[in-house]
């Protein structure tokens, strides 16, 4: 049952996500990745609907999973995806990476922003961040899902893909 006095209940927190199935490590790194980026976007939508509707507690925690996944999220690309790129055209990828870099950081400022509107009940603030930050995520993920993730499959063998894939959980576990 869920709780309209804006704290977060047991079930309202455990609510699953309309999420297809983890992709098998044989799509390629760029499967898995496309794959967290619904993810991430079905938290930061539960998030902000929470919020919306005045369950600032629950949408207090959805945000701090949101959070978490987007910093492991960033870093999986820059310790490891952004990285295959950089060896393999040494020239060519800073033009590519080096953008995305710092869109990342002003991605977590936001998320960082956000959480703070949120602590606060702020609901201005809160959909003007939320639009700012939809709004830079539509055109990064695009870059990344159209240009990084498929450059970044197609130069690796089907072996190293499997290493990388493999490393993924531990790269995205280190602490913020």
């Amino acid at each position: 049952m869920k709780r309209t006095d804006g704290v977060a209940s047991t079930s309202d927190l455990l609510e699953p996500l309309d999420l297809p199935p983890q992709p098998l490590a044989a799509a390629g790194v760029g499967a898995y990745l496309r794959w967290d980026h619904l993810r991430l976007s079905l938290v930061f939508q539960r998030a902000i609907e929470r919020a919306r509707t005045g369950r600032w507690e629950s949408a207090r925690q959805a945000w701090a999973v949101y959070a978490e996944g987007m910093r492991r999220h960033l870093r999986l690309e820059e310790e490891l995806v952004f990285p295959v790129l950089e060896r393999k055209y040494s020239n060519g990828a800073p033009r590519i990476t080096t953008p995305l870099r710092l869109q990342h950081h002003e991605i977590g400022t936001m998320v960082a922003e956000t959480a703070e509107a949120i602590a606060a009940q702020d609901a201005s603030r809160l959909v003007e961040l939320a639009d700012e930050l939809s709004a830079l995520l539509i055109g990064h993920e695009r870059l990344e899902e159209e240009g990084v993730y498929p450059q970044c499959d197609h130069l690796l063998t089907a072996e190293q893909r499997a290493l990388l894939l493999a490393e993924i959980p531990a790269a995205g576990d280190k602490p913020a």
